[in-house]
């Protein structure tokens, strides 16, 4: 049927007038939609984030901490230590102070500290530099073991190995209601055995959240375990980028501290992913996007070819579960069958406006980019007008009208 009559003309109008007066306002959809990356809980597959709430304790010890301070004094004495192997008073004498008498016993009482401190220990000739020593000089510092009440904030979260948040000397009254109530009740303070995890950092170097160094050398084997901790910290993990974060507050100080990433293959997390999805089977390794039937997409998807994945309590093996993402991974057709299903309905779903030759040109292009290693075969724009002609609605939609008129009148 060709348009041969005022009558059908008019229709046409009416059908575009109509069509211009429902449009919405909002920009049409692109292909390679991309949502944005700021809006919580939503990445890109390529772009993966990975986040979670830190859950952490508080609990009061008494015993011998390490916290790194820098004695301008000490250092010196170590690194001499270092150059010869062992050294003596009369040695660092001589060669640091340039007095091999009257300073002396200035010496040996540094090098005394520095034994105490257990950065050194007595050889057969002198002092030699112990583990900790070594520690000392490649951080700059000294750790200076404290005995004393503890207040001290961790965590088990698997990806902050170091356990240990913050760490300050315990004070009275402390800020936590619970335990001032107890105070003042004159409740005895209920003691209980430290976590396992936690004894077994004895003797590590821990970067707390301030960016301090600690070293717990001795802990009673029980302490109290504070309760009202003022704690609201969440784990952000750019997977992709190797970045990790521990952000938020702890006792109202703001904290945004940069943690060791997993040493894991980004690849290899979304394997995980998908695999939890049932989905791995049909992702392409080598165009890296999701095989799927056309009958099995949204519109939404067909047009932007990126389907929204939602993944409840993601785990990734070895870190534990994360919250809920969703996470849009590109779409590619299964077969080549769908591939050519799937460009036809991109071709007519882009004719809004007159199907000149130029205007339907660029539409064949842009429907068959996605399906280049297919090639899928698309008809002519006449041979379309005539189907779209044959199949119409009792009501011809605007995408009718636009194939007839342009294919009537040679546009």
């Amino acid at each position: 049927m060709r348009l041969d009559n005022f009558q059908d003309l008019g229709q046409m109008f009416k059908a575009d007038k109509n069509r211009k007066k429902t449009e919405k306002t909002e920009p049409a959809m692109k292909d390679g939609l991309t949502p944005g990356d700021d809006e919580q809980g939503t990445c890109e597959w390529n772009h993966l984030r990975l986040q979670r709430k830190v859950m952490v304790q508080c609990w009061r010890v008494i015993g011998t901490i390490s916290k790194a301070k820098r004695r301008e004094d000490l250092l010196p004495i170590l690194q001499r230590a270092r150059d010869v192997g062992e050294t003596t008073a009369k040695d660092i004498a001589e060669h640091l102070y340039f007095e091999a008498n009257s300073r002396r016993r200035v010496a040996e009482r540094l090098l005394q500290i520095a034994h105490r401190y257990s950065l050194l220990e007595k050889g057969d000739q002198g002092y030699g530099l112990t583990a900790a020593g070594v520690a000392a000089l490649n951080k700059k510092a000294v750790f200076v073991p404290e005995q004393g009440d503890w207040a001290i904030w961790v965590t088990k979260d698997p990806l902050f190995p170091d356990r240990v948040l913050k760490v300050e000397p315990w004070k009275e009254p402390i800020a936590y209601s619970e335990s001032a109530k107890k105070s003042k009740q004159g409740e005895a303070s209920a003691f209980d055995e430290l976590p396992s995890w936690l004894r077994k950092v004895k003797g590590d170097l821990l970067t707390t959240v301030d960016s301090g160094v600690v070293r717990l050398d001795e802990l009673e084997r029980k302490g109290e375990k504070v309760a009202g901790v003022h704690a609201d910290l969440q784990l952000d993990w750019r997977v992709a980028e190797n970045d990790l974060r521990l952000l938020g507050r702890l006792e109202e100080k703001d904290v945004n501290s940069v943690l060791k990433a997993p040493d894991l293959e980004p690849s290899l997390v979304w394997q995980q992913l998908l695999e939890q999805k049932g989905l791995w089977g049909t992702w392409d390794l080598k165009l890296n996007l999701l095989r799927i039937a056309f009958e099995d997409t949204l519109e939404a998807e067909r047009n932007g070819m990126q389907r929204d994945i939602r993944l409840d309590s993601p785990r990734v093996q070895g870190f534990d579960r994360f919250d809920n993402v969703t996470v849009s991974a590109p779409l590619g057709a299964l077969s080549a069958d769908d591939a050519r299903k799937w460009a036809h309905w991109r071709l007519r779903n882009r004719i809004n406006d007159y199907a000149t030759e130029a205007l339907y040109e660029r539409c064949c292009e842009q429907a068959v980019a996605p399906f280049a290693e297919f090639s899928p075969p698309l008809p002519g724009r006449d041979v379309l007008a005539e189907q779209a002609w044959a199949t119409r609605s009792e009501t011809p939609g605007p995408q009718v009208w636009y194939l007839m008129a342009a294919s009537d009148w040679r546009l």
